[in-house]
Parts: structure tokens; C-alpha cells; sequence
């Protein structure tokens, strides 16, 4: 029975003949063919088979053009000329009954001169779109084209049917589409809208094989964790959805096919709202189906109609990974049909998920693997590869994609050169091109997926799964400790969603005890002992029965670039950009005033909530300084609207260097130093602020409870206001239950108070949060305000007239209005107590010393550990302090000397990169060398990576250091005529005196940078275990009855010791 689509009662075909008749003189309608009369056209002859107009499938009105045919046959359409140049293209719709992957080759021809090629592939059930411009082809000149012809080249022998309709050969190129499966043997055509068809097209190299017990076993169990089912709507999405389907008069067809109302699906037709409607009634349809026979009737047939329609693998149709709705409920919507298909349908709903569901990067070639990594699409379509790998009929089809799928899983933990995602060799997560703690909820997924897969065959690689480990731990590593979930990051990491969840950990309590049961089973173990133990001291918590790891210390991340300094209830976080990883990420509507966000950023969180931390409660960031970030160095706006890129709500903006990379940090157990050589850029794209030519060097030196900033060469310049002052902050905190008192130099404020002290004195403070500052004379004048201050939101929506106001105290140093070559020192003393801070006040040099604050070289030394930190921002020559002479490069040191020895101890790393372009990967890290100039002969004690030494000259030893990827190197030197008689015995490595039941633990050897101590009882229980990283430790011990006691000690470098007690 003819069947017509109808709109308010008008015949589509009817109107459409009007509108033909009332534009007949439109270009190209003299090659359309839409077959809606009885008899086939005339311009339309097969060489082979035979042509007919049909009413059982169209596209287009009620009819199409039908072509049965067997073996090679040649179809040719003649039409007036007309040019093919590069604004138009041809467009018809091509039916196949069968995914019969034969081939429709289409001529277009100039008289009897075929003048382009096309290989349509005929690899797919129902209607597709040929939707091709004239350009892309091997040659993208205009042309003459006087006829078509097409060749069918079957697969296999037999008979073939094949409908062509709503044949337009000369029409404007369509704005928007997508480009299907079906032109896989031309892709190499297609520059645009051709992400899936290149998925597609990756070959299946993993080969077909009989599955083992083992993977039959692993796949019965994984398919009861991922049985899909069909989510039952309300009575009313049932009646709503059964009416729908009726109302496209749909039927089946003698030969099993159906027909039934057009359901248009062009690319702009085939919507994600569309898409997810047409899914959710199926859902409805499928989980009544389950129940009731006609019902599912009804469903199959909807489902069919869809299928044959164009809604099936290669349709016009993709859900880019950045909109997570769609990603996250039209797959599931998907699958979850899967119980209530036929056989045949099952095939093709799973073909359709995998073409958009990104599925076709499990087989993404090895060569390029690593350049597609996205973490979006492991956070979003993992768990749906896995549920399409499964659920093919045959088991050993299913075997093999599990093997794809688990193979993708085990890639995306390979650390990626560049920005690419996701993984770096320091443990940062990638996304954006920068490390970006706020997209790694990714690793909520990924965790979960390979929790799944763990007891089977498909579990994830030990290499794999100590790499994502790692990852694992560096998030936790960042932010600060908690017994729960209650846990942050500094600001400075939170990309563009400011504070709440842009710096919260999407990792939970709950999913790190399953990894460290999943983590056992693919380890070989019970459980992950590492990452119990980690579990242990970020929980506070005794629940694992392992060896104690104490992450308190300092840690670096160069591919941050960052530092974080941490210790018992505080975090310090370091970070400044780079010309490749930004500090901060601006968008249309979000941190619009987030530019000063890792601009040397030193800012201190603590346990608790984010007010703890003394960040805005809000997520708007409302009553928030955006000029006064913690460490920062930056030239304040006085105007709000001046501070958004372009002065708008909506301009992108991503803060990079303009030309620095040297910016990072270096890594020395419970020490290290973050440095930056920053010089602004006020350009993205095109110019989006007006330039305020900012340079600074910066150097952070931490040493015991304490963090030494140093800064030079701050200058700033230009058009801009002369309202903006230029300075370094030093805190700023938002004051809430979590805070208490200011204390200015021993005075508690808690009142309305601004001061400016004068730089010719010393002066230290404790913000509101806890946090110490002790600035020294020689500094700029000193800033402090307690009280009331009105910011706009981070939308900028209120930016010419802010509505929130918050009481806040804050600090920085004044460098003035376009300042030339500038200082700053203060050392930050976290959880500081008033008597902390009048100490180090009043005996400063007893604890540090500056040794060089210049252009080239900022250097510390730290007198309790013996330490000297060193910033080398370029070649520096001719030092006049300590054993290090001189550096033929920038880098970063630090040095311990051991006097009782003569053992000489180092740790360095360069954390600039030194990006070079890659074409595949966008740019890629290479290595870097200086050569150091040490008074002294010196010899390696041991060999170490990296490091190469030359015979002593003239009483001066060097050395080369080679760098890579920003890694630290470690290494100890010897003086001459050192023998292993005179290197102190295991048992002098450190030295543990008891006094008044409190344990004194003192390390001789600073190549030390952990201990393990457990204490034991006279019948052998364990009463103490515990790990520190400090040179010196006192550790209260129990009451102890009278009796012998035994100390076991456990150096990081595996040295012992065993000591007795008397009690």
C-alpha cells in the first residue's frame, strides 16, 4: 500500500511540486529527480537489471527509484550540463535492503570523459545520505558535467536491489552533516566532519581465535555486571510513545523490511534533544516489550523503521565528548534496548553505539595511539565500549573486542608527550593541554571500570596499573587530608571553575578501598600495599595492616608546572605558567577574572573545609579579591570590567608565558625549591588585554616548617592605568567561623583595620587562617587590610556593580605604579603560632641566609640541615659562596655537605621542557645539560643517570648534568682519597637518644629522605610505626613498663638499624 507523509493535512510531495512550479527557473532543478510519477524517468538507463519506481521505501514524498540488478551493472542518469565547481555538490539518498559491503562507484562525466570518482560503500542496512561537494575529490576544479554514472560492483554473487531517491545532483553544499561509514574507501577526501569515519576506519588488528575457559569464564561474569535493561517510563510515556509509533503508519514489509512515515534524519535533523526523544520512547516501548508481545511488536518495528531511516551506524549523527548529557544517556538509552532485539537488531544497535560512542579508538594504529587520548571519552564512554564489547552473540567476537577494549584501557595510562592527554611521567593528569586536577574525575570511570575487570582475564597490565596508581596518588598528594571525602586543592588548580567543585577531589573513600583490593588482584597480592598505605596517611587511618608511607615532604610536578610542600594539616601549592601549560583557563561565563590565578602562585590550605582554607563559601566566587592571589605577583586592576579579556563576559583566554619556560620545581625529600621566570602575555589569538608588560624571577625554598620567597627583576610598563599598582601578595582569606584573629607584630585585629608598615623594620603577620609571614627589612611597604570588600561573581555578570560583600583580610607588598626592577623576601611559615613568628623574627639569620637574590642566580642557604638551595635562572659565573662555582645553564640545585664524611650530597632537575613543535603531537619535550664548576676534587660515589664527571683540573672538578622532562636527579660525590673504610657504617647513619620517654631521631646521612621506625615490645608486639622524611624527630612513646625494648629503623635508601631500650 502506497504510503504519503502528511503535514497539517497537506501532501509533502504536493507542496513541494508548488514550490517547484512557482521556482521553476531555480538552479538544479533540471538535475533533481524526486520519482513520484508510475514510470521511471527518462535521463535514467541501466545497462544491466532492471529499473522501476517503488512505494515500499522512500526518503522523499512516497516513491523511490529502484535498481535490481546481479554482478558487475552499470546504471547512467544524462542531465543539461552544469558546472561542478566549489559551491555545490551532489546529494541523493541510497537504500540497501542488507549490509551486503558491495561497491557503488559514481562517475560524474563531461560527454563520454569521466572527470571525477566516487566509491560509495554500500556497508549498511536502510537509507544513507550521498552528501558529497565537488571539491572533494583529487582535483578541486571546476567542471563540466553532462552525466552520471553508476557501477555496482557487488561483494558476492546474487541478486541485488538498491533504491535511489530525492536525487539532487546540483545543489548548494550542505552547511552542517556528518560523513558516514559509508565512505570509508574515499575518506582520505574528507577534511571536516570526518572524526567517526577516521574511527571507523581503523583496522582490526587483534585476530579472531577459540576462547579459553578462562575468558569464557570472564566474560560470563562481566556480562552480569553490565547486563543492560530497558528503564520502564511512567503510563504516560508509554501511552505518549505508542501513539508516536502508530502515528507513522509503520509496516512490514513481505520481505521482513518496513515502511512507514519519512523520519527525516540530515544532520541537522538528527539533534541530540531528537535523538534522546527517539530513544526514550524506545526504552519505554522496550521495557513494556519485555512484558507484553504486541508491545514489543510495536517497539521491533519502531526499531526497524529507525534503523532503515538512517538512524544506524554511519548516520548523520555525532555527540561531541564536550556535551556530557548526551554522552552519558544516549549510549546507555541505546544499549539498554539490547534485551528486547531481535538477533538482527541486536547486530545493529551495537554498530550504531560503537559509531558513536568513540568505540573505534580501541583500535586506534600504535604510531598514533597516544595523539588520540582523551579524557572526556574515558570518563564518558568507557563503561559503554566495555558493554558493546560484551554483548556480541558469538564469544569469540566478544573475546577479541574485550581484548581491544582492555588493550584502550591499559593505552590511556602511557604517558603522552606535549599537552596531549592524559597522563604525564610526574603523575599529572592532562585535559586542555595543561594539567587540570577538575577534568581527572575521569579517574572515577577509569577506577571503576578496571575494578570490574580486575579478577578476569581482561584486568588491566601491572605497568598499566602502577602508572594510574600514581596518577591516583599525585591528585591525593595535592590536596588536603581529610577522614572522609572533605577535601580541596588550591586554587591555583582549579582551571576555570573557581573553588568549590573546580578544586574538590572527585576520587572517594569507598572507590579507593575497591582499587586497593583491584590493585591486589592484578598485582598478584591480597591487596595493593602501596596504596593502603597511601590510603592510611590521607584517611588518617590505621585500616590497612602495611608499612607506613608518609607523604608528607615536598613533591614536584613539572608538567604542572607545580610544587606542593605539605606537612600534618597543611598544604603549600606552588605554580606559575609556562608558554605551554597555562595558569589560567577563561571562558564565556566562568573565571572571568581568574588571569592572576597561578601567577606564581604560593598559597596555604588546610584540613577542613575551603573556608578552613579561607576561599569563598560560594561558587561564585562572589566577595573574593580576583587581583590578591596568595604568592602572586601582578598589577591590580582598579576596574573590574578591565580585568575580563576584552572587557566581556564571553572572549576566551588562556594565561600562558609570553616567551618563559623555565618555571617548576625540584624535589629533595623533605625539601625543595619552585622557581619562575614569568614574562605576561596579554595576547590569545588576538590581543585581549591592554598590555601591562609584567616580568618577574621568583624562587620558593622550602627547608623544615618553613617556605623562602625570593623575587627580582619585577618590573611592569605601558598605556594601562596608572591606578594599578604592581605587587606581590601574600594572603588573602575571607573570614568565617573557620577563621580567627589577624595578628600584625603581635596584635590580634578582628576589626576594621588597613595599615601600610614601612619596609625600613621587620615585620611578621598570622592571617586569619593560621599562616605566618615574616617579611624582613629591605622590602617594599606592606599592605594589610581587615574588613569589608564587594567583588563581582566569577561570571562577570556583575561586574560594573558587584553585589556581594564579604569581610576579608589580605597583604602584599607595594612595588608601586609601573615599577623597574624590583625585590621581594618573606618566608612563609605555615600553621604558625605567635611565638613561632616572634622567634624567627627576632633571630633570623640562625635560620637562613640569603646568599644571592640577582637576575641570574637566587640562592638560600638553610643552617639547621646544612642545605643551600640554588635557582639558576641562567648562566652564572664566579660564586662566591659554598663548593658550586658555577652553571653554564638555568636549572635548579640544592646541596648537603656532610662534614664528618667529606660526602658531598645533590639533587637538581630543570623543569623548563624545552618544547620543541611536533607535528603529530603538537610539541614534545627534549633534553637539556649545564655543566657545574665545583671547588675541589671530586668523585662520583656511585653512578647516576644523568650525570657525568670529569677528572679533577686545578683543584676545580665539573660535571654535566643532562636533564629530561623535567625528572630530578640524584647524586653524591666523594672527596679524594675516600676509601669504604672511612664511609660511616650502616650504624651510623643516624643516631636515637631516649630521654623522659620521648625518642630524639637524628639522620647523619642527608641522602636519607625517609625513615621507617617500629617499636617493640619485650614479647614482640608492635607499639609505635610510623615514616618521617625530617632530618630531626622526636616521637612520644607510650607508657612502657620496666623491661627491654627493641627500636627497628628502615632508611629509604635501604639502611638499617637496631637498637635496644631499657626502660
Amino acid at each position: 500500500m502506497k504510503q504519503e507523509r502528511k503535514y497539517a493535512g497537506l501532501n509533502v510531495k504536493v507542496l513541494f511540486a508548488l514550490l517547484l512550479f512557482f521556482a521553476n527557473t531555480m538552479a538544479g532543478s533540471a538535475q533533481t529527480f524526486l520519482f513520484e510519477q508510475e514510470t521511471v524517468p527518462a535521463e535514467w538507463a541501466a545497462g544491466q537489471g532492471t529499473l522501476s519506481v517503488t512505494g515500499k521505501h522512500w526518503k522523499e514524498g512516497t516513491r523511490s527509484l529502484r535498481w535490481t540488478t546481479s554482478g558487475t551493472s552499470v546504471l547512467t542518469v544524462t542531465v543539461p550540463a552544469f558546472t561542478a565547481s566549489t559551491g555545490n555538490s551532489t546529494f541523493l539518498q541510497v537504500y540497501t535492503p542488507v549490509p551486503a559491503n558491495d561497491t557503488l562507484v559514481v562517475e560524474f562525466m563531461a560527454q563520454s570523459v569521466v572527470r571525477r570518482t566516487a566509491n560509495y560503500l554500500l556497508n549498511y542496512k536502510g537509507w544513507r545520505e550521498f552528501n558529497r561537494a565537488y571539491t572533494e575529490y583529487v582535483s578541486n576544479v571546476s567542471f563540466t558535467v553532462t552525466s552520471v554514472r553508476f557501477t555496482l560492483k557487488p561483494a558476492s554473487a546474487g541478486e541485488r536491489s538498491i533504491c535511489f531517491d530525492d536525487v539532487r545532483l546540483n545543489q548548494p553544499t550542505a552547511a552542517s552533516r556528518i560523513i558516514g561509514s559509508q565512505w570509508l574507501l574515499d575518506r582520505q577526501y574528507f577534511k571536516s566532519n570526518n572524526e567517526q569515519l577516521n574511527l571507523f576506519a581503523n583496522p582490526t588488528d587483534i585476530p579472531l581465535a577459540e576462547p579459553r575457559p578462562e575468558e569464557i569464564t570472564g566474560l560470563q561474569s562481566l556480562r552480569l555486571k553490565y547486563q543492560p535493561a530497558p528503564a520502564a517510563g511512567t503510563f504516560a510515556n508509554l501511552v505518549s510513545a505508542k501513539n508516536y509509533v502508530n502515528s507513522l503508519s509503520i509496516v512490514r514489509n513481505d520481505d521482513g523490511t518496513v515502511s512507514g512515515t519519512v523520519i527525516p534524519t540530515s544532520a541537522s535533523a538528527l539533534t541530540t534533544a531528537a535523538v534522546t526523544d527517539y530513544l526514550t520512547k524506545l526504552e519505554v516501548l522496550a521495557a513494556e516489550g519485555l512484558k507484553d508481545e504486541a508491545t514489543l511488536t510495536l517497539f521491533r518495528n519502531f526499531l526497524d523503521h529507525l534503523l532503515e531511516q538512517g538512524l544506524g551506524e554511519g548516520a548523520n549523527f555525532i555527540i561531541k565528548s564536550n556535551d556530557y548529557t548526551a554522552s552519558r544517556t544516549i549510549p546507555a538509552r541505546l544499549l539498554n534496548l539490547l534485551p528486547a532485539c531481535s538477533p538482527e537488531q541486536k547486530k545493529e544497535v551495537l554498530k550504531l553505539a560503537r559509531w558513536i560512542s568513540y568505540y573505534g579508538m580501541v583500535y586506534e594504529p600504535e604510531a598514533t595511539c597516544l595523539a588520540t587520548l582523551n579524557s572526556d571519552v574515558v570518563y564518558l564512554y568507557l563503561p559503554y565500549m566495555v558493554t558493546i564489547a560484551l554483548f556480541h552473540d558469538e564469544d569469540a567476537v566478544a573475546v577479541r573486542e574485550m581484548k581491544a577494549v582492555k588493550r584502550f584501557i591499559d593505552r590511556n595510562t602511557m604517558y603522552t608527550p606535549g599537552g596531549n592527554d592524559i597522563l604525564k611521567p610526574d603523575g599529572t593528569g592532562f585535559h586542555h593541554g595543561t594539567h587540570y586536577n577538575n577534568y581527572m574525575y575521569s579517574y572515577q570511570t577509569w577506577a571503576e571500570t578496571l575494578i570490574a575487570l580486575s579478577a578476569t582475564s581482561f584486568s588491566m597490565d601491572q605497568e598499566a596499573y602502577r602508572r594510574f596508581r600514581k596518577a591516583v596518588i599525585a591528585k591525593y598528594t595535592m590536596a588536603t587530608k581529610d577522614l572522609g571525602n572533605t577535601r580541596h586543592y588550591a586554587n591555583a588548580l582549579a582551571g576555570r571553575n573557581p573553588f568549590a567543585s573546580g578544586i574538590q577531589v572527585f576520587f572517594n573513600r569507598n572507590l579507593m578501598e575497591q582499587l586497593i583490593v583491584a590493585g591486589g588482584a592484578i598485582l598478584g597480592t591480597p591487596i595493593d600495599t602501596e596504596l593502603a598505605a597511601a590510603y592510611n596517611y590521607f584517611f588518617d587511618t590505621p585500616k590497612y595492616d602495611v608499612p607506613e608511607k608518609n607523604y608528607d615532604g615536598f613533591h614536584q610536578f613539572n608538567y604542572s608546572p607545580a610544587a606542593i610542600f605539605r606537612k600534618g594539616n597543611w598544604v603549600a601549592t606552588m605554580r606559575a605558567p609556562t608558554t605551554k601549560f597555562w595558569g589560567a583557563e577563561i571562558y564565556s561565563g566562568e573565571n572571568r577574572f581568574g588571569r592572576y590565578q597561578s601567577h606564581g602562585t604560593l598559597d596555604i590550605t588546610y584540613r577542613g573545609t575551603q573556608a578552613t582554607s579561607g576561599y569563598p563559601g560560594s561558587s561564585n566566587g562572589g566577595g573574593w579579591d580576583w587581583n590578591v592571589i596568595p604568592g602572586t605577583t601582578t598589577v591590580n586592576y582598579t576596574s573590574w570590567t578591565d580585568m575580563m579579556p576584552n572587557k566581556t563576559t564571553t572572549d576566551r583566554f588562556d594565561q600562558y608565558t609570553k616567551t618563559k619556560n623555565f618555571s617548576g620545581a625540584l624535589a629533595w625529600g623533605d625539601c625543595g625549591i619552585f622557581a619562575t621566570d614569568f614574562d605576561q602575555i596579554d595576547n590569545w589569538g588576538s590581543q585581549k588585554f591592554v598590555p601591562t608588560n609584567l616580568v618577574f624571577k621568583k624562587s620558593m625554598m622550602a627547608f623544615g616548617d618553613l617556605i623562602i620567597s625570593l623575587g627580582s627583576n619585577i618590573s611592569s610598563g605601558g598605556t594601562y592605568s596608572n591606578s594599578m599598582t604592581t605587587a606581590t601578595n601574600l594572603f588573602q582569606n575571607l573570614i568565617s567561623s573557620q577563621s580567627k584573629a589577624l595578628n600584625v607584630n603581635g596584635t590580634e585585629i578582628n576589626a576594621a583595620y588597613q595599615a601600610e608598615l614601612p619596609g625600613d623594620r621587620h615585620n611578621w603577620l598570622i592571617s586569619p587562617q593560621g599562616t605566618g609571614y615574616f617579611i624582613p627589612q629591605g622590602n617594599d611597604a606592606l599592605s594589610v587590610m581587615y574588613g569589608t570588600q564587594k567583588t563581582p561573581y566569577e561570571t562577570g555578570t556583575d561586574a560594573a556593580s558587584p553585589v556581594t560583600s564579604a569581610t576579608a583580610s589580605k597583604a602584599f607588598l607595594d612595588h608601586g605604579v609601573k615599577p623597574s626592577g624590583k625585590s621581594h623576601h618573606f618566608v612563609v611559615v605555615p600553621a604558625a603560632t605567635p611565638l613561632i613568628m616572634q622567634q624567627l623574627a627576632a633571630n633570623p639569620a640562625e635560620i637562613y641566609q640569603v646568599q644571592s637574590q640577582t637576575s641570574t642566580l637566587h640562592a638560600v642557604h638553610y643552617f639547621p640541615t646544612k642545605t643551600t638551595a640554588y635557582s639558576f635562572f641562567a648562566a652564572h659565573f664566579n660564586i662566591a659562596f659554598g663548593i658550586v662555582k658555577s652553571s653554564t645553564a638555568e636549572h635548579l640545585l640544592m646541596h648537603r655537605s656532610d662534614h664528618a664524611s667529606g660526602l658531598q650530597y645533590f639533587a637538581a632537575s630543570n623543569p623548563n621542557l624545552k618544547p620543541v613543535n611536533d607535528a603529530l603531537y603538537g610539541w614534545k619535550a627534549t633534553t637539556s645539560q649545564t655543566t657545574l664548576t665545583l671547588d675541589g676534587n671530586w668523585y662520583l660515589l656511585d653512578d647516576a643517570a644523568g650525570v657525568k664527571i670529569y677528572p679533577p683540573e686545578a683543584g676545580q672538578t665539573q660535571l654535566t648534568l643532562t636533564f629530561n622532562e623535567g625528572e630530578p636527579l640524584y647524586f653524591t660525590l666523594k672527596p679524594e682519597g675516600y676509601t669504604s673504610v672511612s664511609r660511616p657504617e650502616e650504624s651510623e647513619w643516624v643516631v636515637v637518644r631516649n630521654h623522659q620517654n620521648i625518642l630524639s631521631v637524628e639522620l647523619q646521612d642527608p641522602s636519607v629522605q625517609g625513615v621507617r621506625l617500629t617499636l617493640y615490645s619485650p614479647d614482640g608486639k608492635q607499639l609505635v610505626h610510623t615514616t618521617f622524611a625530617s632530618q630531626h624527630q622526636q616521637i612520644v612513646l607510650p607508657g612502657l613498663s620496666p623491661g627491654f625494648y627493641v627500636v627497628r629503623l628502615i632508611a629509604s635508601n635501604g639502611k638499617t638499624k637496631t637498637i635496644k631500650l631499657k626502660q
